[in-house]
Order: structure tokens, then sequence, then C-alpha cells
């Protein structure tokens, strides 16, 4: 066996191995957004809560739900635990007079498939008399102002 041989066997095995890991490797693709297999829909908005519908079509038994407010996740269910298809969940504890923006995600084995479509928020601002319950009754009355 000479020594150019060798060189050359190895080089054939290191490139389709270099190849395969660069094909497996994500380029930072965003996964498609799909409203056909999972949707999200704003409901409500309170001073400090929201209310959101989650729609999953199909979903397989070993796939993860996850909903992000700004980029953290807040909610993460197994289908096993998504009894329908569709459900209604509330966020609570938001800043009033607050813009917020929630998607969801299907997960298989730790690998996002599909995201849904973005969804905004908008918190309110609170009245007086939300503002008195808010703060324990610190709100000046309009009729204590003179």
């Amino acid at each position: 066996m000479n020594f150019s041989s060798c060189k050359f066997a190895t080089l054939i095995i290191v490139v389709p191995l270099l190849n395969l890991a660069l094909d497996c490797h994500d380029a930072g693709t965003e996964p498609p957004v799909d409203t056909n297999r999972v949707k999200l829909t704003m409901i409500d908005a309170g001073v400090r809560e929201a209310y959101l519908s989650l729609t999953v079509a199909q979903p397989p038994a070993a796939e993860t739900i996850i909903v992000e407010r700004n980029g953290v996740s807040i909610l993460r269910l197994s289908v096993r635990s998504f009894s329908t298809t569709d459900t209604i969940f509330a966020d609570t504890g938001l800043t009033e007079n607050t813009a917020y923006s929630y998607q969801a995600s299907l997960l298989w084995k730790g690998t996002t498939t599909v995201k849904s479509n973005p969804v905004q928020v908008q918190t309110l601002t609170p009245t007086s008399h939300e503002r008195e319950r808010f703060n324990g009754g610190s709100a000046e009355s309009p009729l204590q102002r003179g």
C-alpha cells in the first residue's frame, strides 16, 4: 500500500461525512407558518390579561405545542394532554397598556416543524375605577380633587 492511496481513501471518507454534517445543520431558516396546522386567534384583551384561541389540526400523538409571548415560552403542552383540536387560554399578570406578540409552534422530537400566525395583543388602559381596584383603593377620586 503506498502513501498517496491512503490520503485519497481518507479524503473519500471525510468528504461525505462533512456533506452529511452540513446537510443536517439548520442554516438559520425559520419553520414555515401554516395556519392550516396551527392557528392562534386573539379573542379579547383586558387591562392585565389576554384571551387567545389555539387550534391544532391533526396533531401526531408525540408532538408538543408551545405558545410564546414576546419570544419566551409561556405554555407547553404535550398533544396527549391536549384533548381537543382547539382550546381557549388566558395569559394573566400582564402589564396594562402594553403590546404583546404571541406565536404557537409544534415540536416533533425537539425540532420546531411549523409555527402559527403571529398575533398582536394590546392590553387596555384602566379606567379610574379599575385603577382603584388594582391599586387597593389608592386612585384619586374626581370628587377629591379641589
